[in-house]
């Protein structure tokens, strides 16, 4: 009688298949939740972004930021990084590459434009191009 002290290569082979199968699964819903994450945080970002901009003209009797370091106090610095260019500020910090920009229009309003993939919010209105 012989002892058995090693696997069959065919009790490895399956145990190889079973583990295959097991990451053909768990890869794509890792991806999905990966992504649906990301997007929460955009959006969130933006609402932030705004909520900002809404507290800093209450604190000054309505009046709207006018450079980027107006918003310092009302924004977590350690996300997101400001630079002002023809825009009032355009913020970079979403680990996914979405950009936050704040400008004036016509009316001087102000205006937060958050693009991220295929998807621009315009204040509170969204549009996917």
């Amino acid at each position: 009688m012989r002892n058995k002290k090693a696997f069959t290569l065919t009790e490895l082979m399956i145990v190889v298949v079973i583990i295959a199968i097991l990451t053909a699964i768990a890869v794509p819903v890792y991806s999905t939740y990966s992504e649906n994450a990301k997007l929460k945080e955009f959006y969130s970002n933006h609402d932030i972004i705004i909520s900002a901009v809404n507290m800093y003209a209450a604190a000054h009797n309505g009046t709207m930021p006018s450079q980027p370091s107006d918003l310092d106090r009302y924004l977590v610095k350690a996300t997101t990084t400001a630079s002002a260019e023809n825009n009032l500020a355009t913020y970079n910090g979403h680990p996914a590459g979405a950009t936050y920009t704040m400008s004036k229009d016509s009316d001087g309003k102000m205006v937060i434009i958050s693009k991220y993939k295929d998807i621009t919010l315009i204040n509170d209105k969204e549009e996917k191009s």
